[in-house]
């Protein structure tokens, strides 16, 4: 069995929504007259924007769309904790876009980045997921791992999960 040092072998580090405000820049694109804080759920999003998941997708394929995404001023402090408390730091989204990847190392250079719908599959127990998003914590605490669920207006009132917050 292998050892680590430090509290988890490895911190997976969602994006959007942990370290990115996806939903700014989204909304912005639309023209929405709302803000993130508005979002009482992550599907919310295309029903307060009026807009549909096709629309989403090109919308997401505009030329400067990711350029445009800002981090959250708690990204670097953050990844501070994630490098202090894990052996290893990965970037774990579930967006499997060439276009993410390229923005992931400008924006977040050093970083592994790992795409792919299922986060549940790198669970074990010494792996912790910190993810905006309950249903993937949720998977990747039913399969082994451990997770702390980001805080933000459309995942409040998911109170079973342990979780971190950020102002």
């Amino acid at each position: 069995m292998t050892t680590h040092k430090k509290p988890f072998a490895t911190i997976y580090v969602d994006i959007d929504g942990v370290l990115a405000d996806y939903a700014s820049q989204y909304i912005a694109a639309t023209g929405a007259p709302i803000e993130p804080e508005d979002l009482h759920s992550w599907d919310s999003l295309l029903e307060l924007t009026g807009t549909t998941y096709e629309q989403l997708r090109q919308i997401q394929a505009d030329d400067g769309f990711l350029d445009n995404i800002e981090l959250y001023h708690h990204t670097r402090s953050l990844l501070a904790w994630a490098e202090s408390m894990g052996d290893e730091v990965i970037l774990l989204t579930a967006v499997e876009e060439p276009e993410r990847a390229r923005w992931a190392a400008r924006v977040l250079p050093g970083y592994e980045l790992i795409q792919g719908p299922d986060k549940s599959k790198y669970a074990h127990p010494g792996a912790l997921l910190i993810d905006d998003s309950a249903k993937n914590c949720h998977a990747f605490k039913d399969s082994g791992g451990q997770v702390r669920l980001f805080r933000q207006p459309w995942n409040l009132t998911e109170l079973h999960l342990p979780f971190i917050y950020l102002k």
